[in-house]
C-alpha cells in the first residue's frame, strides 16, 4: 500500500509535470498567434489551477499597444481523454488598448488609400480567416474590456466601456455587447449588441446590431441586420428605428435642423461597381418629429411618408447621388395614404462636406405631381401650417423647384419655383377667415410687447379708433401703397419677385430677414398670424393672402390694413397714429405728414424716438423725400406737389409729445443704424 506521503508525492510530481506540459502549451499557443498577427507577445507569470491557468500581464506589440491584465485558460485535465491537456476556451478581461489614430488608420487602409475595393475585399476575407484560425481554443470570451484609440493630440478618439465578446472557432460565429461606446465626432451608444456569422464555408456574411432602449428592457432603440457577400460586391441592409441613433450626429452636425424623434424603416439594397456603390432603397418615416428654426418656430411632426429611391455612394468623393425617387405622403390626420397620395418626385447630390468654405452642397429637383388641393393641404405634417386647419378645398395643384445650396455660403443659394398648376379654391373656411366675418365689423386682440397688457383694435366704423377709407387723407393711401406695395392693385395678394428676392437675402443671412410682404399679405400677419420669421408663417400669408383676395376688395383690404398697422408702441391704424403725433384726424393730413407714417414701417417702435425727441434726423428726412421722390415715379403726385412736400417740415403734437408715458421711457439715441 502505498504511503499517504507518498501518493503526495506522486500527486505533486504529477501536477508538475502536468504544469510543464500545460505550460509548453500555452507558450506554444502565444508563438503560434505571435507569428499570425505579425506582433510579439510577452506575458509577465502563468498561474494554474486544477481547471487551467491565468496568464497575468500580457503585452502585445513593440510598444504594448495592447496589455490583457488578466487571461483565464480553461485546458482539459482529464488524462483519460483525447485532448488531454488541450486548451478548451479562453477568455479575455481587463483589457486596454491605446493606439494613435495614425495606426488605426494604417490597419484599416494599409495602403493609404491605393488599394480598390476589390483589393480590399479580399484582405477582408483574409484578415477574417486568419483571426480565426489563430484562435487558440474553440472558444474565446471577453469581458470587462475597455478599449482607448487616442487621437495625435492625445485626445481620445474612440472609447468602449464593457465590451463582451464571445467567439465559437468552430461555427464561426462572434457575438459582442456593449455597454457603451463614444467617438470624438459625437457618436455616443450605449447597451449595444451584435452577432457576426463569418463561417469560411458559407456564401456572405450575416450580422445584426441592436440597441436596446435599456438594460433592463426587451424593445429596441434601433436594430440593424444585414447580409453581405463575400467579395463585399453586394449587400442586403435592414434598419429599423425607434429612437434617434447617434451615428447619424457626425452626418448632420452641420445642417440647420434637429432631429426630435426619428422613427423610420429602411431597407437597403447595395452594389458595387468600381469604387462606386449603387443602390436602391425603401425608406419609410414613422412618425418622426423634427425641429427646423427656419421653417417653424414649433416642432414638425409627426412625420410619415413612404419613398422608394435610387441612386449611388462614392466613399472616396463623398458624394451621394439620388438619381430617381418617389415619395409618397399620407393624410396627417388619419396617417392613410388612401388611392391617390400625394407623390413627389426627386433627384439631386449631397456632396457631404470637403471645404470649409462650402460645407455641403445640395443640388435637388422636386417635383409635385398633379394632386388634389385638399389631399395636399392635408398631407400638411402638424406644426407646419396650423393656421389652416379647417379650409376644405377643390381644384389640383402642380408645382416644380430647382434647388442649389452650399450650407457655409448661403448667399450663393439658386433656386426657382414654378406653380405648374393651380386651381385651388376654397369651398368652406373657418369663421375666422369668412367673408361674413371680414366684411363685418369685428374686433382683433394684439400683444403689442411681452410685459404690456393686450390691446383690443375695433374694425368697426362706430369705433372712434377706425376711419373709413372714403374718408382717410389720399395722401395715406398712396404714400402706404407707394412706400409697401407699388402694384397693389396689379397682383392677387402675392408678388412672387419680390418673395424671390426676400429668400435670397434671408437665405444669405441665414434668417427670415426680409418677409416681400404685399399689403394683402401684411393684413394677413396682422389679422391672423405671429410675427415670427420663419417659412410656415410665410406660407401660411401666401395662402391667406390669396383666400383674402378671393373674397375681399382691394379697397376693403386697404381699409383694414391702414386701420390695425402698427405705427409705433401700442399705436395700431392711422386714425390714432395721426391724431398721437401731430394732433388732427386722418383726413387733415398733408402729404409730408403721411409720408412721415408710411416711412415709420418696418420699424415702428424703434422710429417712434423721433416724436420723443421732437425732431427727426437728416437721414429719417432724407427718407421722407426719397418716397416722395418715388411717389412722382409712380405718378401719384405731380413734380410740383413734390417740391411743395419737400419744403414742407414736420411739426409734431407738442402737447402729446410732452406728456406721452412713452417718452419718459429712455428713447433709442437717434444715431441708432435704423434711420
Amino acid at each position: 500500500m502505498i504511503s499517504a506521503s507518498a501518493a503526495l508525492a506522486l500527486i505533486a510530481y504529477a501536477w508538475l509535470q502536468f504544469e510543464t506540459y500545460a505550460r509548453a502549451r500555452i507558450d506554444a499557443s502565444i508563438a503560434l498567434v505571435s507569428r499570425k498577427i505579425g506582433a510579439p507577445i510577452n506575458i509577465g507569470g502563468v498561474e494554474f489551477s486544477p481547471s487551467g491557468a491565468q496568464i497575468i500581464d500580457i503585452r502585445i506589440g513593440d510598444e504594448s499597444q495592447m496589455v490583457i491584465s488578466s487571461l483565464g485558460v480553461e485546458i482539459n485535465v482529464n488524462p483519460l481523454d483525447d485532448d488531454f491537456g488541450e486548451i478548451r476556451s479562453v477568455s479575455v478581461a481587463d483589457m486596454r488598448i491605446k493606439t494613435p489614430n495614425q495606426r488605426l488608420g494604417a490597419a484599416l487602409s494599409p495602403s493609404k488609400g491605393t488599394l480598390g475595393l476589390a483589393d480590399r475585399s479580399e484582405n477582408v476575407k483574409k484578415l477574417i480567416e486568419k483571426f480565426f484560425s489563430a484562435l487558440p481554443s474553440r472558444e474565446l470570451s471577453m469581458g470587462s474590456v475597455g478599449i482607448t484609440l487616442l487621437a495625435s493630440d492625445g485626445e481620445p478618439m474612440l472609447t468602449v466601456q464593457g465590451l463582451k465578446v464571445a467567439i465559437e472557432r468552430e461555427h464561426s460565429r462572434v457575438l459582442v455587447k456593449v455597454q457603451e461606446v463614444k467617438t470624438r465626432t459625437g457618436l455616443s451608444e450605449k447597451d449595444l449588441l451584435a452577432r457576426f456569422e463569418l463561417s469560411p464555408d458559407a456564401h456572405d456574411y450575416r450580422f445584426f446590431v441592436r440597441r436596446k432602449l435599456g438594460p433592463n428592457q426587451n424593445a429596441n432603440a434601433w436594430d440593424l441586420t444585414g447580409i453581405m457577400q463575400k467579395d463585399i460586391n453586394a449587400a442586403e441592409i435592414t434598419l429599423d428605428i425607434h429612437k434617434n441613433p447617434s451615428f447619424l450626429a457626425p452626418l448632420i452636425k452641420d445642417l440647420p435642423f434637429a432631429l426630435e424623434e426619428l422613427r423610420g424603416h429602411a431597407v437597403i439594397d447595395l452594389r458595387r461597381s468600381e469604387d462606386t456603390w449603387q443602390f436602391t432603397a425603401q425608406v419609410q418615416s414613422q412618425g418622426s418629429t423634427v425641429k427646423i428654426p427656419i421653417i417653424s418656430s414649433s416642432s414638425i411632426g409627426p412625420v410619415y411618408f413612404d419613398s422608394q429611391i435610387s441612386g449611388s455612394w462614392m466613399p472616396r468623393g463623398q458624394l451621394l447621388t439620388v438619381s430617381a425617387a418617389t415619395i409618397k405622403l399620407p393624410d396627417a390626420s388619419t396617417k392613410s395614404y388612401g388611392s391617390d397620395p400625394i407623390q413627389i418626385a426627386l433627384n439631386g447630390s449631397w456632396q457631404i462636406e470637403t471645404q470649409p468654405d462650402t460645407g455641403h452642397v445640395i443640388n435637388a429637383h422636386w417635383q409635385l405631381a398633379r394632386s388634389s388641393c385638399q389631399t395636399a393641404l392635408m398631407a400638411a405634417p402638424p406644426g407646419l401650417l396650423p393656421a389652416l386647419a379647417g379650409f376644405k378645398l377643390s381644384g389640383d395643384i402642380a408645382a416644380s423647384l430647382d434647388l442649389s445650396v452650399k450650407t457655409r455660403s448661403l448667399s450663393e443659394t439658386y433656386f426657382s419655383l414654378h406653380d405648374n398648376l393651380f386651381s385651388c379654391k376654397v369651398d368652406e373656411a373657418p369663421y375666422a377667415y369668412s367673408i361674413e366675418r371680414l366684411n363685418g365689423p369685428f374686433s382683433l386682440k394684439r400683444q403689442g410687447s411681452k410685459n404690456a397688457p393686450p390691446v383690443f383694435i375695433e374694425v368697426n366704423p362706430s369705433s372712434p379708433s377706425y376711419t373709413e377709407l372714403s374718408r382717410i387723407s389720399r395722401y395715406i393711401n398712396s404714400t402706404f401703397i407707394a412706400s409697401e406695395d407699388a402694384s397693389f392693385f396689379h397682383h392677387k395678394g402675392i408678388d412672387p419677385s419680390a418673395i424671390e428676392n426676400a429668400l435670397r437675402r434671408d437665405l444669405s443671412e441665414q434668417r427670415i430677414a426680409l418677409g416681400g410682404s404685399t399689403i394683402t399679405m401684411q393684413t394677413v400677419k396682422n389679422l391672423f398670424l405671429t410675427h415670427e420669421r420663419t417659412l410656415s408663417r410665410k406660407l401660411q400669408e401666401l395662402f391667406l393672402a390669396w383666400h383674402l383676395e378671393q373674397i375681399l376688395t382691394k379697397q376693403r383690404i386697404l381699409e383694414i390694413y391702414v386701420n390695425i398697422v402698427e405705427l409705433g408702441p401700442g399705436i395700431y391704424g392711422v386714425t390714432d397714429a395721426s391724431r398721437k403725433f401731430f394732433g388732427k384726424g386722418p383726413d387733415d393730413l398733408n402729404l409730408t405728414e403721411a409720408a412721415y407714417l408710411a416711412n415709420l414701417l418696418p420699424s415702428p417702435k424703434i422710429r417712434y424716438r423721433y416724436f420723443c425727441q421732437g425732431r427727426i434726423t437728416e437721414n429719417f428726412r432724407d427718407l421722407v423725400n426719397g418716397l416722395l421722390k418715388r411717389m412722382v415715379s409712380l405718378r401719384h403726385i405731380t413734380a410740383e406737389r413734390f417740391l411743395q412736400a419737400v419744403a414742407t417740415p414736420i411739426r409734431f403734437n407738442q402737447d402729446a409729445r410732452l406728456t406721452a408715458p412713452d417718452c419718459s421711457v429712455k428713447t433709442v439715441d437717434a444715431s441708432q443704424s435704423v434711420p
